[in-house]
């Protein structure tokens, strides 16, 4: 996990333990305010963000995408990028806490994308992954 929520390592404890014991639970993202994880267990399954202080869980689902690839906050914790698989490529999202998602920018011809803000929330980081390949065919060899 990536720790941009609690500092002290009996708190980073406490959340992996919680969110591990949701079955089938995909990898935890911590959230910048020191109050919530968030994380989802399957491409096609709502994000549920757990609170450290006790609250509910609270389960949002992307409203209108539904092939979920990567989840980060971003840098004011209103929000996530998210990308989404669509035929022939990918798409990012910012998406805000009520599930209502914003398209950012279509990438035809990758296979993975992920995104994740500066600490000041200024810039974007983008990772991006491809696959490229060729068949030959060899005749009277």
């Amino acid at each position: 996990p990536r720790g941009l929520c609690c500092r002290s390592s009996k708190c980073r404890a406490r959340c992996r333990n919680r969110a591990s014991s949701e079955k089938g639970a995909r990898p935890v993202f911590w959230g910048k305010p020191t109050i919530h994880i968030a994380y989802t267990r399957t491409p096609q399954a709502p994000i549920v963000i757990l609170f450290l202080n006790g609250d509910p869980t609270h389960s949002l689902f992307v409203k209108g995408w539904n092939n979920l690839e990567s989840l980060d906050w971003t840098a004011d914790g209103e929000g996530f990028f998210v990308s989404d698989g669509i035929h022939g490529g990918m798409v990012l999202l910012r998406v805000d806490l009520q599930g209502n998602a914003q398209a950012l920018h279509n990438f035809q011809g990758i296979a993975a994308l992920a995104a994740g803000p500066s600490p000041d929330g200024q810039h974007l980081a983008i990772r991006e992954f491809s696959i490229e390949g060729n068949i030959w065919t060899l005749e009277t060899f």
